[in-house]
């Protein structure tokens, strides 16, 4: 019984270690290849970077540990900003992959109360550990081979394609996307699917068409409705919180994604945070003036807005259109 528990503990210690330097070295490394981490939060505990600056955000825990990375707009963007992500995604696998070995042989020659290291009480403690984090890294390995090798062909590499060719500035009404049910992939997981309808959605804004919105929204509304939350998801929730509010009005649904979301698009700098803040300001609470202090913010960053190519103008587009209904209501 005691060596169980000395074995949780032992494993706990080791996961937030782990935890704490791949956090340690995502931000390390991104920067050495041009990008730039703009989130990171250990175990709910979530920091934004701010004009250079890291500032705490509201909290909630969470046994997720997780890092954000875009371009860094201060510098020209770079040709190749996706092939350097994935070498990003290959070193914090292979810092896993090391880590894990260190810590089994230096947690088999630490001692503790009781517990005399080399024999094989201890050892089990030590092993268990070491079973624990390679099971944790053969998953991150898997899940990179799987979407930077085994998906080209699937949806996520066509997310992906999607993606570079939105973010290197050529028109959306050229890649003539699909609804989900029309393309040519069946199998599928719910992560794929939520990152494609981030494209798509922003597709249909792009060429106008507004009641062909309704079919991702409310896929995406059955997805994330109870999640958990995910950094990954947080453009999906903003779309959400963008369609009840404007496009198909539920004051219900807008308000159970904006409690959701309401710290992390306080924390958010960037324009289309600023530009959900408005809508639903006007839209949903009726404030004026708060949907005017909102533009104005959005309106201001457009032009730095961390996400270049046509994500850029769309967002330009949308701030626009409240910034002239505000206009005619003399706001």
């Amino acid at each position: 019984m005691l060596t169980t528990i000395v074995c949780f503990f032992a494993i706990w210690i080791a996961y937030v270690l782990f935890m704490a330097t791949q956090i340690l070295a995502a931000l390390i490394i991104t920067p050495l290849f041009g990008l730039v981490c703009d989130r990171i939060s250990f175990f709910g505990l979530t920091f934004i970077k701010e004009n250079g600056k890291w500032r705490k955000t509201k909290s909630k825990f969470s046994i997720i540990c997780q890092s954000s990375r875009v371009v860094d707009t201060t510098r020209p963007i770079p040709e190749n900003a996706d092939v350097r992500s994935i070498l990003i995604d290959l070193i914090l696998v292979l810092v896993q992959i090391a880590l894990t070995v260190i810590i089994f042989f230096v947690s088999r020659s630490i001692p503790v109360s009781g517990y005399i290291p080399g024999t094989v009480r201890w050892n089990r403690v030590a092993e268990d550990v070491f079973i624990v984090n390679i099971l944790y890294s053969a998953g991150s390995l898997l899940a990179f081979l799987y979407i930077h090798i085994i998906s080209r062909k699937s949806l996520l590499g066509y997310c992906t394609y999607l993606q570079k060719r939105m973010r290197s500035g050529q028109p959306l009404d050229d890649t003539m996307m699909l609804p989900l049910n029309q393309l040519p992939y069946k199998h599928y997981d719910s992560a794929a699917k939520l990152r494609y309808y981030r494209w798509y959605f922003m597709y249909l804004l792009w060429v106008g068409r507004y009641n062909d919105l309704r079919e991702p929204a409310y896929d995406m509304t059955s997805s994330l409705k109870y999640k958990s939350y995910i950094m990954s998801d947080t453009g999906n929730y903003y779309d959400l919180i963008y369609f009840y509010s404007r496009i198909e009005p539920n004051r219900e649904l807008a308000v159970h994604f904006m409690n959701r979301m309401r710290s992390v698009l306080a924390d958010d700098p960037d324009a289309n945070a600023k530009r959900v803040l408005a809508y639903y300001a006007y839209f949903v609470e009726g404030d004026r003036e708060k949907a005017r202090f909102f533009t104005d913010q959005a309106k201001s960053l457009v032009d730095v807005f961390s996400i270049p190519g046509m994500e850029r103008e769309l967002e330009r587009r949308l701030v626009s259109e409240l910034d002239e209904i505000l206009k005619n209501e003399g706001c």
